[in-house]
């Protein structure tokens, strides 16, 4: 089953671009998410990674899973204010663009009821957030489709002729092992070579005594473990 996506790759990169005139600190990366209605404590790609990739990675995540809500208010309550400004003016254009392939209402004045918020605290709404996540992840898995929420240490690349390494140093992601056992005196990039001819194999995890897990799903949220480094390959 595939999934529909709100937005195309060119879509993320614009708004990447229009997010990072807001991002400036960790702590208005927390805000911001707070203000989305997610819990910033389980966003764990917050820590570790460059402004760009922040973006990226929330944008990424609202669009695979259909976010619709969301994507609208990041749009519409936080960057059309921003990009009003006499400043900002001239990328006003690519962000109304974007509003409009997404069907976003953005009526300001009456914005306040767009997005049902939990009234009782923010820690119910991002709980919901992540469980349905977790609920769709197997679905997902088998459309081809990936979700990263990243830990500290992961490093990113993009790249039309390799497939997509997410590294997640010191977590390990216990069970779902494709293999009954791992495999002895392998480096990473043999590890990561191992998986790619494997059927159904979308990670590994490895150790600095070059033992290696393939993995026929990653679980979220990691475990910390300084032995182990967790690849999830797109």
């Amino acid at each position: 089953m595939s999934t529909q996506f709100l937005l195309d790759e060119g879509d993320i990169k614009d708004l990447t671009k229009l997010m990072l005139v807001m991002i400036e600190t960790q702590e208005s990366r927390k805000q911001l998410c707070r203000e989305l209605g997610i819990n910033p404590q389980e966003v764990s790609f917050i820590i570790g990674t460059s402004d760009d990739t922040f973006c990226t990675e929330l944008i990424d995540c609202l669009n695979r899973y259909g976010y619709q809500e969301y994507l609208c208010k990041l749009c519409c309550d936080k960057l059309y204010p921003i990009l009003n400004k006499s400043v900002y003016s001239h990328r006003i254009s690519i962000l109304e663009n974007i509003i409009e392939k997404i069907n976003c209402n953005c009526h300001h004045e009456k914005r306040n009821n767009l997005i049902p918020i939990d009234s009782h605290s923010d820690e119910l709404k991002p709980k919901s957030w992540f469980t349905k996540i977790s609920n769709i992840n197997k679905k997902l898995l088998a459309g081809g489709a990936f979700f990263l929420i990243g830990l500290a240490g992961f490093q990113i690349y993009y790249s039309s002729q390799k497939p997509h390494i997410i590294t997640t140093e010191k977590y390990d992601s216990p069970g779902n092992d494709l293999l009954s056992e791992q495999i002895f005196n392998i480096d990473k990039e043999d590890c990561i070579k191992r998986c790619l001819q494997e059927k159904g194999c979308v990670g590994v995890v490895i150790s600095p005594d070059k033992q290696c897990w393939l993995k026929a799903r990653i679980n979220y949220p990691f475990i910390e473990n300084s032995s182990r480094t967790t690849i999830e390959i797109r």
